[in-house]
């Protein structure tokens, strides 16, 4: 039986310091936008609350599974020594994002990004097979992937909805839950395509070489769009795609 995943996420009202030293909630952060240290923000997630606990650690509500550096050392938020269960807590949905820099800094405290991917996890991803990288900013821009908000995709009773109208807990085609949507930061991939995924062309980035595309112009559209699902998989036209983490998954499984 699949299960929705732990999830690694923050409140909405946490405050991050942006790279002109304003702050901004985490639920109004954009793509796009520049954290302090000039680290880029590639994609912003969104899931259901669903399966988490959440923890006040200094003074910021973070889910038990989120990574966080302690005496140079990475581990779950609800094993750190300063970190307390924050009780009752009846917010439906979190939030969370991806970097250059593959970190999220609030205030003293480092966290991992989304892509909950360190020491030798990273080492891993930039040195995959497949499209070698020399830095961090170039997980972005080779690895990630997105659909243009008019992607349709297979839902409940032999419908199609544009990927950008897919709510979370929708039901797709074969059962797969929706727990999280995902913004990408589409100015910044290394090139769109569009790909023969069935009686359309779906338009956007997938960094899978076996599937046929063609070209297009660089960068068409700012923003794509992906989603996370219980099964780890979802349907476009008549092709099942896997879901966002499978972007970086993909060089991390044995």
């Amino acid at each position: 039986m699949y299960k929705i995943p732990k999830i690694k996420c923050f409140d909405k009202d946490t405050l991050l310091i942006m790279n002109d030293g304003s702050l901004k909630k985490m639920i109004d952060i954009e793509v796009g936008d520049i954290l302090s240290g000039n680290n880029f923000v590639t994609a912003k997630i969104k899931v259901a609350t669903e399966g988490s606990i959440m923890y006040n650690l200094n003074n910021i509500i973070v889910s038990d599974s989120h990574m966080v550096r302690y005496k140079n050392k990475w581990m779950r938020v609800y094993k750190h020594p300063s970190s307390r269960q924050a009780g009752s807590y009846n917010e439906e949905f979190l939030y969370c994002l991806n970097t250059t820099h593959k970190i999220i800094q609030i205030n003293d405290t480092i966290f991992t990004d989304w892509d909950e991917i360190y020491d030798e996890t990273l080492n891993k991803v930039l040195n995959n097979d497949v499209i070698p990288l020399v830095n961090t900013e170039l997980i972005h821009k080779f690895l990630d992937c997105g659909f243009i908000k008019s992607t349709k995709v297979a839902v409940e009773n032999d419908l199609y909805v544009d990927i950008n109208k897919i709510k979370i807990n929708d039901i797709l085609e074969n059962g797969e839950k929706v727990y999280g949507i995902v913004e990408i930061d589409g100015s910044t991939v290394a090139k769109q395509f569009k790909y023969n995924l069935g009686e359309n062309f779906v338009e956007g980035y997938i960094p899978d070489l076996r599937i046929k595309k063609e070209n297009i112009n660089s960068r068409t559209n700012n923003k794509l769009y992906h989603l996370l699902t219980d099964k780890g998989t979802f349907k476009i036209e008549n092709v099942i795609i896997k879901d966002y983490n499978a972007a970086i998954d993909r060089f991390l499984e044995i």
